[in-house]
Formats: C-alpha cells, structure tokens, sequence
C-alpha cells in the first residue's frame, strides 16, 4: 500500500511540476505575443486613422479636385509612412481602387487596419495601412526560450523540493502502517462479529429456538400484514391455532427432550402440509398457529383436517413408538373478526371447543365462546372469593340401606357472593376448570371438610366425608401427596376421606388417571365414581381401577319407579358391581318408594332430599341428633 501510494505522489509531484513548468514555458511568449499583437494593432490602426483625418481634411477643401491631387496626397500618406520604414499606406475608394500609396512593400506576416475618409458628410474612401509583425515575432522568439529556461528552473525546483517532504511522510507513514493494519483488521473481525450477533438476535427475537419457526411476535406481524393484503384484494384469510393432545404425558413420561424432539418433528409435518406462502409459527409450549390464504372460505376445515392427519403417523424416539393427535380452531377474516388479535382469541376458542368435543378441527361459533365481559368478571370475582374466604360448604348425608344408618357425607361448595347471595356450584365450578382456580379450590374444599370431620368428631360424631374431584385436578401429579399431607395436618384417617371422581373425568386421560387413582389407593383414601352410567366407561374397564364404591346418577334412580329400563339398569347395575367387590351408592333418592324399592335391590347406601338436603355444618350436628328417628321412616 506504501509503495503504491509512493509511485502515486510521485506521479503527482511530477505532473504538478511539469504542469506548472509548462504553463510558465507557454504563458510567457503566448502573453507576450498577445500584449505586442494588440499594442501593434492598437498603433497600425492609430495610423490609419490620423491618414484618413488628414485626407478628409484635404477632401472637404477639395472635394471635387481631390482625386486629381496625386503628390498632395502622396504627401499626406507619407507622413504617416515615413515614421517607420516597415509601414506601407494606401489610399483607397469606396470601390477599393488604389489612388495613392506611400511606404515600402511588405511581406510575411503584418497587420492590416483601414480608416473612412469622409468629405465631412459621406465616406469617400479609405486610408490603409500595413504594417509587418516580423519584429513582433522575432521578439516573441526570444520570450519563448526565456519562458522555457523559467520553465525548467521551475519543473526542477517543484520536483526536488516536494520530495524531500515526501520521503520524510512516507518514512513515517510505513512506520505506522504495521499498527493501523493490525488495528484495522481488528476491528473488521469486532465489526463482522457485531454484525453476525445482531442478525442472529434478530433471529432469535422473532423466531422460535426449537423448531426454528416465527414465533408469536412475527406471527402477529405477519398477521397484520395478510389482513392489510386480504382488505385490498376482497380474499379471506384463516386464523388456525392447534394445540397438541396429551402432550404434557410426553414430556412427564419421557422427558422433556423427547418432547423437544417431538416438538420439532410436529413442526417439519406441519410446514410440508402447507404452501410456502402461508405461515406457520409457534406460540409456546405444544400450541401451534397457522396463517392461511384462501381463494375461498368454503374447503378451510378440509385444509385443517388435512393437516392434522400429517401428525397421525407414529414416529419412533429414543427406540419408542409415539403416536399424536391434535385439536385445531379456525377463525376466518372477515367472518370472524378483522382485527389480529380477535382472530387469534377466537381461533384458541374454537380449538379449546374442538378439544372439549374430541373432534379435532372446529370452526369458531360465537354461541360456543365463554369469553365475555360477564365472564371475565365472574372470574375476578372468583379470585377475590377465594382470597375474602367467601365459600362455604353443604353437607348432604349418606344412609346405609339396610338399616338407614348415616355413613357419612357428602360435602358440597357453596358460594356467598356479596348481595348476589348463594351461588350453586355448577355456574363457578365449570369456570374454576377452565382456569388454574380449581386447585386452589379443591384444597380448599379438601381442607375444610377435615376440619369439619375433626370439629364433629370432638362432638362424639364419627363419620365420613366425601370430596369431588374434577378432570383437572386428575392431571395434577401432587395430588396424592398433597392429600396426604392435609390428612397427617388434620389428623384424620385416610379411611375417613372418600374421592368422588367422575367417568368423563377419568376418560379423559385413562392412563394418568389410573396411575394416581392407584396412589390414592396405597394412601388409604377411598376411591369413588360418581355419576356412573352417563360416562363412557363400563364395570370391565372399573375393574382395573382401585375404587370401592360405584354412585348410580339420579337420571336411573329418578325414574326407576315410573320407567321400567332405568329399573333394569338399575337392577343389573348392582348386581354386576357387587359381583366385582364393589358397593353401590344411589344419588337423588326424592321419595320412600325408590328407598325402598332400591333396599329391595340389594343397593348398599343411598343420599337425597328423601333423606336430607344439604345443610351447612352447623345444621348437620341439630340432624344428626334426629337422625335415627328420620332414618327409619323408610
């Protein structure tokens, strides 16, 4: 780089040098030979005019005799021609002929002016004088080799002088140079570095590290830009939102790096079930989301159950077989909304509506969404309950058949909601299971009723005490030794506390069901299925789960005296789950006839208004003390 720079100046000092050497070489003859030109021309043609004074003067005394006056006028041509031996006069007509001249002959190079001779009201003729430039020349001459001796005095002087200076700073600068390149080289890899980071934070800023694709931000962002295309072209565009079944079992079971693994291979089926065009981004956790564009609305749900039939082939990890299934909503710009965000709010909707129906794909139905102001009031106001302690529980007794003894209780939630007054579980319940609320709930719940069972047993009141549990507190693995810790804190046997757990609840998920079912079965706990009959569930596959009591539903027990099938059912029921080891329990008895017809069928235990509606605890202690009496009116 030195060296190119050096030959690069000293081409440059040379050029300046002999630029400036030439110019002076040049400017010196060119300005004398201009300045003599024009001081020549400036003279010849003063000449010319003091001629043609003379002769006008001579024309206007003469005017008619002039032309004939040839030595007067060679006389005033010749003074002006005398004072120089190299100018020549004539005089001239207006038809240029000569009629008088006066100076020598001249050659070569020379000047030419004219002057107007006038008889003092018209132009009569002309005064011409030449004079030589010879001498200018031969004087131009003389200023050329000057120029040229200046010229090289100056081209010399700019050459050496620069030079030296020149030498010194590139002394100096080949000096520096080793550090400023290792400087510059420096900061090109910092620079390279810096730019490689960035582009990979942005990245990662709107991608998803595990499978690699848009994550929620750019999702959003490619959202709002489709529906911007979509408002221009009149096109629709659907919103889908998919969500992976029992994939938390994955990740419990597994581990979560074959859930990673999972995560990635779901996401390379779904990316080949759909265009380049369209998107296809992960929100978090085992939900997917998918941008669509359509040339029409109608095949959408096709589209979606396409896509989740590429998750249906199994996949080996970690030397297993796996097989998945999904749910997934749809919402569709502009049915359904034309906002980013409603869409994305009502296509999680529809795939939470897909789920609770096992049907896999769903479309939005507005009649079908939960969201709404009320709702999310509701839902404050159940969080404010729980912190104000603003719940309070019913107990409704359970009676032995044969001898109408009371068994123990049910206990029921009830909640006192400021100056709504008392609100029945099933307009709380359902919403506590949407959300986290209904573990807190169920502790609650959970340890109420032992101190309940503590406080009556201090009464000399010895009973049990049976708790509800809903799908989701089946998908909490703590359960069981939470359960066990609210036992040993109250002091209770874990014989004394019955579980009620629904069919639907352990269908859900029949695996994770009967592994902590059989926990809370090595705990002590009793175990019952309540509602039986309205599920999906039949007394083969109960056999294989650890529960001592079966609950007949108040739909057979209703109208058993009145429907001769619901008396059937009834009847095969008892006799089949005695069969199996286990007692049988009838909810909703409302008069004596169905006590005693259900005492006739052998059933073991029986609770409902017939024998006492749910009352708070305080209440059942008054009961209880009339209840051998009410007990034997069966």
């Amino acid at each position: 780089m030195i060296a190119s720079l050096d030959r690069q100046l000293r081409r440059v000092v040379a050029w300046v040098a002999a630029s400036v050497a030439l110019a002076t070489a040049v400017a010196i003859p060119t300005g004398y030979l201009y300045t003599a030109v024009r001081y020549e021309s400036q003279r010849v043609q003063a000449s010319a005019a003091l001629g043609a004074d003379q002769v006008s003067e001579f024309v206007y005394v003469h005017p008619e005799t002039w032309r004939f006056e040839q030595r007067r006028l060679d006389d005033l041509l010749g003074r002006v021609s005398a004072r120089t031996e190299r100018t020549r006069q004539r005089l001239l007509s207006v038809q240029d002929e000569v009629l008088a001249t006066a100076g020598p002959e001249v050659t070569g190079p020379s000047l030419r002016r004219r002057a107007v001779v006038t008889d003092g009201a018209r132009a009569v003729g002309y005064v011409e004088v030449t004079d030589s430039l010879r001498p200018v020349l031969f004087r131009t001459l003389l200023a050329t080799l000057m120029g040229l001796a200046l010229g090289l005095l100056v081209y010399t002087a700019l050459r050496v002088v620069p030079m030296g200076a020149l030498e010194r700073a590139l002394e100096s600068l080949r000096a520096s140079q080793a550090a400023l390149r290792a400087e510059v080289q420096a900061k090109v890899l910092a620079l390279a570095r810096a730019e490689e980071m960035g582009e990979a934070m942005r990245h990662l800023a709107m991608h998803d590290p595990l499978t690699g694709l848009p994550n929620r931000a750019l999702f959003q962002d490619r959202l709002r830009q489709g529906l911007l295309a979509c408002e221009r072209s009149g096109d629709p565009l659907a919103v889908l939102v998919l969500d992976l079944d029992r994939f938390k079992e994955v990740n419990d079971t597994l581990g979560h790096h074959v859930g990673d693994r999972l995560l990635q291979d779901v996401a390379q089926r779904i990316q080949s079930a759909v265009r380049r065009s369209d998107t296809v981004a992960r929100l978090g956790g085992d939900e997917f989301a998918l941008i669509l564009r359509l040339s029409r609305s109608e095949g959408v749900q096709a589209v979606a159950e396409a896509i989740c039939r590429t998750l249906e082939p199994a996949l080996t990890l970690d030397g297993r077989e796996l097989t998945i299934a999904a749910s997934c909503g749809v919402a569709l710009y502009p049915s359904h909304g034309t906002e980013p965000t409603v869409l994305l709010q009502r296509a999680d909707v529809a795939m939470y509506q897909a789920k609770r129906a096992r049907r896999g794909v769903a479309l939005y139905d507005p009649t079908h969404d939960p969201n709404s102001p009320e709702r999310l009031q509701r839902l404050t106001d159940l969080r404010l309950a729980l912190e104000r302690d603003e719940f309070f529980l019913c107990y409704q007794p359970k009676a032995a058949m044969a001898s109408s003894r009371v068994l123990g209780v049910e206990a029921l939630i009830r909640w006192a909601r400021g100056s709504v007054g008392v609100v029945p579980p099933a307009e709380f319940i359902p919403l506590a299971q949407e959300t986290k609320l209904i573990r807190p709930l169920t502790l609650w719940v959970l340890k109420r009723a032992l101190d309940d069972l503590v406080s009556w047993r201090g009464h000399g009141v010895d009973l049990t005490v049976a708790v509800n549990l809903s799908a989701s507190n089946l998908e909490d693995p703590d359960l069981p030794d939470l359960v066990e810790r609210l036992l040993s804190d109250a002091g209770v046997a874990p014989g004394r506390l019955t579980l009620e757990i629904t069919e639907s609840a352990m269908m859900t998920d029949p695996g994770r069901a009967l592994d902590l079912l059989s926990r809370l079965h090595r705990a002590g706990v009793r175990l019952s299925v309540d509602d039986f009959g309205t599920g999906y569930s039949s007394l083969a596959y109960l056999q294989r789960l650890p529960t001592a009591e079966i609950k007949l539903d108040r739909t057979f027990v209703a109208g058993m005296t009145r429907d001769r099938g619901d008396a059937v059912i009834v009847r095969s029921t008892i006799d089949l789950a005695h069969d199996l080891g286990l007692s049988v329990v009838a909810e909703g008895i409302e008069d004596a006839e169905t006590w005693r017809t259900l005492r006739a069928l052998g059933c073991d235990a029986g609770q409902g208004d017939y024998l006492a509606r749910p009352m708070p605890a305080g209440e059942l202690l008054e009961w209880l003390e009339r209840a051998p009496t009410r007990a034997r009116i069966a």
